[in-house]
């Protein structure tokens, strides 16, 4: 649970501008030699297309399912929730960069998952909507170090078109992503190389996965479900279809986590009173009791600065320890 906690601390304090495309320019792996950064090796299944012109990118096209890793090196001086974005030519001193990737079959992208270390356990991201793929890429990636978890990254990029207006296509997008997504959640959960899958299912990344876990349950996959840790955060999904989607997903033996910030900050920001806000939520949370739910809510009064919110976690963490399912 702390470390569910953590996990989510780091995604939802690190808002900020995504990079362009060519944050994705492979550095020389010989001249990215920097005292100090850290290399970590970020696994991506995703539906996107590839661009045979420039092979390190992937588009916003709907497309089969593609395997492929990144190496990223992470600058020494990374600042806890934050993806420091090349600003022009990627420099490894203080950007994150590309170091280079590798594509896969499915079966050699499960083995490469453990690189002979045995059994790992995997932290899956989803990203959420209006993410282009490197940024969910370098998201994912900063997870992964800022958690400090052990944990293998691996991010489900869906074909979101990355534009403030797409709403309604980037919705399209996740759910022909859905099947996709359910059938990686079984190809880790069954692998031999892989232990506990954790999910994190971001913005509307959070509505995918719980279209991904209904698959699932709708095809009696209970022992595949028993494999899986399951957090949400900021899940766009209106509460009326969060309720119909908990009762078929019905009780997780590991509790599903919400955590419910930045929706908070929206409904503040908009004129909403926060208790009716917060009480949609609630009721389709606590009182259906299908889903045992750990519910987390940071209180946000007005648009916190980043710094702000980091402070408000850190102290959320701390006394999270004995949290209990209520």
């Amino acid at each position: 649970m702390f470390r569910a906690v953590f996990v989510l601390v780091a995604l939802l304090a690190g808002c900020a501008a995504g990079p362009s495309p060519q944050a994705l320019l492979p550095v020389d792996p010989a001249t990215a030699q920097v005292a100090g950064a850290r290399h970590i090796r970020t696994f991506v299944v995703t539906t996107r297309g590839k661009k045979p012109e420039q092979p390190y990118f992937f588009d916003n096209s709907r497309t089969m399912v593609s395997h492929v890793s990144y190496d990223i090196s992470v600058p020494p001086n990374h600042q806890l929730a934050r993806v420091e974005w090349p600003d022009g030519t990627p420099d490894p001193a203080t950007d994150f960069v590309n170091l280079g990737r590798k594509d896969y079959d499915t079966k050699a992208f499960l083995r490469a998952l453990s690189a002979d270390r045995g059994k790992v356990d995997v932290t899956l991201f989803i990203h959420g909507y209006n993410n282009s793929f490197e940024s969910a890429l370098y998201r994912a990636t900063q997870i992964a170090v800022d958690s400090r978890s052990g944990a293998v990254p691996v991010l489900f990029a869906w074909p979101s078109v990355a534009r403030t207006t797409g709403y309604v296509a980037d919705r399209d997008a996740a759910d022909f992503s859905r099947a996709a997504l359910a059938d990686l959640i079984i190809q880790l959960a069954e692998s031999p190389n892989v232990g506990r899958v954790f999910l994190v299912g971001h913005s509307m990344g959070g509505r995918l996965t719980m279209e991904a876990l209904m698959q699932l349950r709708l095809a009696r996959r209970d022992d595949i479900l028993s494999q899986l840790e399951v957090v949400l955060a900021d899940p766009d999904i209106d509460t009326e279809l969060f309720w119909e989607q908990s009762r078929i997903i019905g009780k997780l033996p590991v509790p599903l986590v919400v955590v419910v910030a930045a929706a908070a900050v929206t409904g503040l920001a908009g004129g909403l009173d926060l208790v009716a806000t917060l009480a949609a939520f609630g009721k389709a949370f606590n009182d259906s009791r299908y889903v045992t739910i750990i519910y987390m809510l940071l209180p946000v009064i007005g648009l916190l600065e980043r710094h702000g919110i980091q402070e408000r976690a850190k102290a959320l963490i701390l006394g999270l320890k004995r949290a209990t399912t209520g």
